[in-house]
């Protein structure tokens, strides 16, 4: 389930294309290019299941026209194989979220001295639901997606095992305000700077519902790294990020004058090679705000600060942090279904945040995940008013 006003967003986009013309792949036109190119504003093409390579196959351009673009059987049987050359998607005439990009895997893209080795979306918002972008590299920024002064919807995706060779292995954004939600970032790497999963500079993301796990860079930011960005995070998982060699923030890296914003997350297991801030780094004035947070198990340690002032509040940090509301405490934490590092029953963490009480039926869910939890808000990315998009 997105958030309502998400949700909102793509339902009356892809309600605006209902009225429209439907154009077929491969029935109508033998490549999606052509079919894209004879689509007229509100038109939706709709794509067989198969995988798809060649010419009229890849880099696939709207070209301005606000239109949607959905395959019949979703990204596990609808494959773009950019087969090494070009990436996937080249969005950069204006599109708008209405947009549409839903149900494709893209692998293989490799624009060679360029960017975006999935998608490449400049001064464009398309929205992009349901989708994998998987095994692309770059020769400088985002292997996955690359965002330049753009606002796309990025919702229910896979960005996996992409790699940049400076900055951005899953996903970049420079002067760009993405909504990246419900999304998967895992595996991704920046050979030579920062950001394995998500690089932002000047730039305000909103991630949400987010799993970003086993990142790796040589510098900063294991999991992400915001450079002078207002970056808001919120009910997020981030571990097993790696900084490799000499950076910081093996789970999160904030840097340059901000004020970045993190609440419900849980940062846990991630580390850096050579100094502090294995879990969360915030340096150079990223005068942070935490809240309702968990920073447990990363090496060397759990939080470095330097030439800033970051708030914790309400936070369970190993080892302790000065802070209103904040422990020092095992947060006990266990599997549930299909999501790491959810709190056991009688985890300190319960009821223990600030501010709005979960949303979770709890009389539903808590023969399973804890009798005695009760609707204050939770620490960690399970709590907190958007629980129930993970535990629902």
């Amino acid at each position: 389930m997105l958030r309502a006003s998400l949700a909102t967003v793509i339902l009356i986009t892809l309600a605006g294309n209902v009225s429209g013309a439907t154009i077929r792949v491969p029935n109508d036109h033998a490549s999606i290019q052509g079919a894209i190119d004879a689509a007229s504003e509100g038109d939706t093409v709709l794509v067989a299941p198969g995988t798809y390579t060649g010419d009229g196959n890849k880099r696939l351009d709207f070209a301005g026209t606000d239109l949607t673009l959905r395959s019949e059987g979703g990204a596990k049987t609808t494959i773009i194989d950019c087969e090494g050359k070009l990436q996937g998607f080249n969005f950069d005439s204006g599109e708008t979220p209405a947009a549409v990009v839903d149900g494709f895997t893209v692998r293989n893209g490799n624009p060679h001295y360029g960017s975006g080795g999935g998608i490449d979306c400049s001064e464009a918002s398309p929205t992009i639901v349901n989708c994998t972008f998987t095994e692309s590299k770059d020769s400088l920024y985002g292997g996955g997606i690359y965002c330049f002064r753009a606002d796309p919807i990025i919702a229910n995706c896979t960005v996996s095992n992409n790699t940049a060779n400076f900055r951005g292995g899953g996903i970049y954004c420079r002067f760009s305000s993405p909504t990246i939600t419900r999304c998967v970032i895992t595996g991704n790497s920046a050979d030579n700077y920062d950001g394995g999963g998500i690089y932002c500079e000047d730039s305000s993301p909103t991630i949400t519902h987010c799993t970003i796990t086993d990142n790796s860079t040589q510098y900063n930011g294991g999991g992400v790294c915001a450079h002078s960005s207002n970056a808001t995070i919120e009910n997020s998982l981030v571990a097993r990020n790696v900084a490799i060699s000499f950076g910081a923030g093996g789970g999160i890296f904030l840097g340059g004058t901000s004020s970045p914003a993190v609440s419900n997350c849980t940062i846990t297991n991630n580390s850096n090679g050579e100094y502090s801030g294995g879990g969360l780094s915030c340096t150079y004035g990223a005068n942070a705000i935490l809240t309702n947070s968990i920073l447990w198990g990363n090496h060397p340690d759990e939080i470095h600060v330097h030439l800033s002032s970051p708030s914790l509040t309400f936070c369970d940090i190993e080892g302790g942090y000065g802070g209103v509301g904040n422990i020092n405490a095992d947060p006990r934490f266990r599997s549930y279904r299909a999501y790491d590092s959810v709190l056991q029953p009688g985890s300190p963490c319960i009821d223990r945040g600030t501010g709005a009480n979960d949303s979770v039926d709890w009389s539903r869910l808590n023969r399973r995940y804890g009798r005695h939890n009760g609707a204050a808000p939770d620490m960690g990315a399970y709590g907190g008013p958007g629980a129930e998009e993970w535990l629902d």
